[in-house]
């Protein structure tokens, strides 16, 4: 058996050693680039990819997300239920879902100035500074997404959540 195995593994071996030797001697070699004379300057970026895995976009968009650059991201329930959960208490009814940070970076958000979060009432801005981990969207009774955060007005003054903008 282990006979066997040395003469697979060389064959194998010398099988690559082949296609790496036919690869070598068929391609053109091409040329580096030539260096460039203009500076190189550095710009900070205002999106990454996305930190989060989420699941293929199936099922019903909840939002859209609008990010700085004008590039758009769709959000559906089991998107967002992948995302880690949070929790806000509003007097005594518990508000749970994605909050607001993780959901920006699922979309590759990692600086802002301001995101506003539009829905079928109105809309509130936040800014980056006063953004914290207790601030989410709440999965309401009704299968939509509803703002809530510490001290939230009630009832909100947002509801069922269709856009979020980023700036």
């Amino acid at each position: 058996m282990t006979r066997l195995f040395v003469i697979i593994w060389q064959s194998v071996f010398m099988l690559t050693i082949a296609i790496l030797a036919a690869c070598a001697s068929g391609a053109a070699m091409s040329a580096a680039p030539e260096p460039t004379t203009a500076p190189t300057v550095a710009m900070e970026a205002t999106a990454a990819p996305p930190t989060a895995t989420l699941p293929p976009h199936t099922g019903k968009v909840l939002f859209k997300l609008v990010r700085a650059d004008g590039s758009a991201m769709d959000f559906t329930t089991d998107m967002l239920k992948a995302l880690p959960q949070g929790m806000v208490m509003l007097g005594s009814t518990p508000d749970e879902g994605p909050p607001l940070t993780d959901i920006l970076k699922a979309a590759g958000v990692m600086k802002f100035t301001e995101i506003t979060i539009t829905g079928s009432r109105g809309s509130v801005t936040f800014t980056q500074a006063e953004l914290t981990s207790k601030y989410l969207l709440d999965f309401t009774n009704r299968g939509t997404l509803k703002p809530a955060w510490p001290n939230a007005p009630q009832p909100t003054q947002v509801g069922d959540v269709s856009l979020i903008t980023v700036k």
